[in-house]
């Protein structure tokens, strides 16, 4: 199978899988109906499938990185199938708890391991779009669920059987398209999977406490939708059409996909920002609807609420991870996603029990309003998180660089160390690495083909932290390189960025790196924020960039390239040989 035909393949198949965990939505009032059981136990049943998706990503979330993604992927769907016999079979309450928990083990994997398998496998020309690609076949394969599934249910017969049957066949031939995919990960043998690890750096947390806040909001709204919005519109609104409720529940994740596309060249902050604006006025709407019995507030409520819930959930989860090292990536992300599903049941949990005390209305409106409370309350611990960011926090061994007042008005780059490089990597790694560059050097460019991919190794396994001292040696070319360095650090593209500067070095003292050259290859590195084009074009840190390089002269590295572990300056024999410094990175030399 070509890249391109495997990339579509798995597409299809991450859609059928997460389509299949919202498939039951409308089918709710017809189970309750059969079995008999309250509003409460339907909210436990709906619940039980958040926890299947913590086991998933808690248990199995990096296990793809070692026993490869086609296994994984196969679980996924074994899960999958599982979970549909048991709603086929589904005479009691526990068959449909045991199908939901299977549904969510099911999504969990694929949520992780899919997303990577769909980046991996996309095409040339697709990479750029990768990432969308996979968040809008997983949104829109959950809105998916709830929209085919409800007319299923309304227009064709066995309204409880016929859903899962067709699921099954897809997932099935799912799994023959799968089976013809080649595998985007480098099985070593021997190596044996683990745990995901979970926690949040120190320097994060201010940020993700603000961003989780906005994200348990949205991640409610989904939860009230998918586990209730049919009795909301039968028992408040008199609408008993399962084709229609199928329909509300596609209308809030299909708005979360468009908004989350369409707006992804937004700049985080405001996007972030707006996101939780727009939540909070579509959860108000909601509770117009439910209180003046309006389908089209409603609608529109969904609308709005499904947009805001995209865009705080996304630019939040990228604020959170442009705080972090690139080896904690995968374990900041994953805690994220504990306290999104979390908000997915627990709210909805209490939300079962209000009803058979106070009334679906009252229990609907209380909710909503509860909801709009905690987005503005997201809101505000943003924009002053946003606003201590916004303070420069570089200095140069306690003091700014060169000497020069705390008064002076020097722009300065927050992603420094104190001593003026960009850490890449864990920052309690074992042993750190200095590494003196200057992006113009051709002899950089050598180091660097010879040395990135074991440098990137070394950093992902944990063992090795990178400081890279970027210098501004050989004219205004290494001047202007630096800057938009500098300004790559900002969004975590650094080491992206530079990368792509020694790939696309100019001779010297050609007048290379312009502005152009440098937006360009910002672009190639994914660099989407205007923030970072406005500091390229108006020189924004080349000032600090010379002090800095005045500093780094008095530091005694003689020319670029020049590396000290852990304080001891490396050989140069082994600066060029990939095995030489192998050997002096692991203690052999």
């Amino acid at each position: 199978m070509s890249r391109g035909a495997a990339f579509a393949a798995l597409a299809f198949t991450f859609a059928v899988v997460m389509l299949g965990t919202t498939m039951p939505t409308p089918m709710y009032p017809l189970y309750q109906a059969k079995l008999g059981f309250s509003v409460e136990m339907l909210t436990v049943i709906y619940a039980v499938y958040a926890v299947g998706v913590l086991a998933a990503l808690r248990g199995l979330g990096r296990w793809s990185d070692t026993l490869g993604r086609r296994p994984m992927l196969v679980a996924g769907l074994g899960f999958a199938i599982a979970s549909g016999v048991f709603f086929l079979a589904s005479g009691g309450i526990w068959q449909l708890l045991v199908g939901r928990l299977l549904s969510g083990v099911s999504a969990g994997i694929f949520t992780g391991t899919a997303t990577a398998a769909v980046i991996e496998l996309a095409p040339a020309h697709w990479k750029d779009r990768a990432s969308y690609v996979a968040t809008g076949v997983n949104i829109g394969g959950l809105g998916l669920g709830p929209l085919l599934a409800g007319l299923a249910v309304q227009y064709l017969p066995w309204p409880l059987h016929l859903d899962f049957v067709v699921h099954i066949g897809l997932v099935v031939v799912a799994g023959v398209l799968l089976a013809l995919c080649p595998e985007t990960v480098d099985v070593q043998p021997g190596a044996r999977p683990h745990l995901q690890r979970l926690s949040v750096p120190a320097q994060a947390r201010q940020t993700f406490v603000s961003a989780s806040i906005a994200g348990f909001a949205g991640f409610a709204v989904l939860g009230l939708f998918t586990a209730l919005s049919p009795r909301l519109l039968s028992d408040v609104l008199g609408v008993h059409n399962h084709a229609v409720e199928g329909l509300v529940v596609f209308i809030v994740f299909g708005a979360s996909t468009v908004a989350q596309i369409a707006l992804r060249r937004m700049p985080r902050n405001r996007a972030v920002n707006l996101g939780c604006v727009t939540l909070a006025l579509g959860m108000l709407l909601i509770a117009l609807a439910l209180w003046q019995t309006s389908m089209l507030a409603l609608i529109t409520g969904a609308v709005i609420a499904g947009a805001g819930q995209g865009m705080s959930f996304s630019k939040g989860l990228a604020a959170i991870t442009d705080q972090v090292d690139p080896a904690r990536k995968a374990e900041v992300t994953s805690t994220f996603f504990v306290v999104l599903y979390v908000a997915l049941s627990l709210p909805v949990l209490g939300l079962g029990f209000a009803v058979q005390s106070f009334g679906i209305t009252a229990a609907g409106i209380t909710f909503t309003l509860g909801v709009a409370a905690l987005a503005l309350i997201a809101l505000g611990a943003l924009v002053r998180t946003q606003r201590s960011e916004s303070q420069p926090v570089w200095s140069l061994g306690g003091r700014h660089p060169g000497g020069m007042a705390d008064n002076d008005t020097m722009r300065m780059p927050r992603e420094h160390t104190p001593n003026g490089g960009v850490l890449e990597g864990y920052s309690g790694a074992a042993r750190r690495l200095v590494v003196y560059e200057d992006p113009q050097c051709p002899y950089c460019a050598k180091f660097e083909r010879a040395n990135a991919e074991l440098l990137r190794e070394e950093i992902t396994a944990g063992d090795l932290a990178v400081e890279y001292r970027m210098r501004a040696m050989l004219g205004p070319e290494s001047v202007r390189a630096c800057n938009a360095l500098a300004l790559a650090a900002e969004s975590r593209h650094f080491d992206d960025l530079r990368t792509d500067l020694f790939a696309h070095q100019p001779e010297e003292h050609t007048g290379g790196f312009t502005v152009d050259d440098l937006l360009a290859a910002g672009e190639r590195a994914g660099i989407t924020d205007e923030d970072f084009a406005s500091g390229v074009r108006t020189a924004r840190y080349e000032q600090w960039v010379q002090v800095t390089e005045s500093e780094f002269q008095t530091q005694d590295p003689d020319g670029t390239p020049v590396l000290f572990l852990d304080g001891q300056r490396v050989e140069d024999a082994a600066v060029y040989n990939p095995l030489e410094l192998t050997a002096v990175l692991r203690g052999e030399k």
